[in-house]
């Protein structure tokens, strides 16, 4: 129960995401009352170990922890034109940032609503470079209406990021 000044702890980290590899991220040094602070870089939703050796030949540590850091998606969304006729054609385009595994990647399109309900309008797999696109035609508009639409991805097995939302778009039918 005491504090363990000068201790040397190992830093590993794995990504959230089938098949990741676990990899070293370094060392921290405790202070003089025990603590550390350890400082992850930018990047994708992982798994951070923080293990001690009581004895630096020690074969396994005789102490570790585990956190999960989550780290939002990036997601972009783009709509073209900005003003339709009411039975017209708009494009949806957009992007995931960040990270590996985007190939393949479902991102739901919602039109928002009222008191923050979301109409599913799609759902769209992206590319290898976290691109994805989609048209759409309006069936049964009024003159005057304004749309707004958001992209969502949410969290998946192969795409190490947590649930996040793009910033809305609006549609208006002249």
């Amino acid at each position: 129960g005491a504090a363990v000044s000068g201790a040397v702890l190992d830093v590993t980290q794995a990504a959230e995401r089938s098949a990741a590899r676990t990899r070293p991220v370094g060392q921290v040094i405790t202070d003089g009352s025990g603590r550390f602070r350890v400082l992850p870089r930018a990047g994708s939703s992982r798994a951070l170990t923080v293990s001690y050796r009581a004895f630096m030949l020690d074969a396994s540590p005789a102490a570790s922890t585990q956190l999960k850091l989550q780290t939002r998606a990036g997601v972009t969304l783009k709509v073209s034109p900005r003003r339709v006729a009411p039975r017209g054609v708009i494009r949806f385009s957009g992007k995931l940032r960040g990270g590996p595994g985007r190939a393949g990647t479902q991102v739901a399109i919602y039109a928002l609503g009222g008191r923050r309900s979301r109409i599913p309008v799609t759902t769209v797999r992206s590319d290898a470079q976290g691109h994805f696109r989609y048209r759409y035609r309006f069936q049964t508009s009024t003159r005057g209406v304004t749309y707004r639409f958001e992209a969502r991805m949410h969290a998946q097995r192969d795409y190490p990021y947590a649930t996040a939302s793009s910033r809305s778009v609006t549609v208006r039918i002249r």
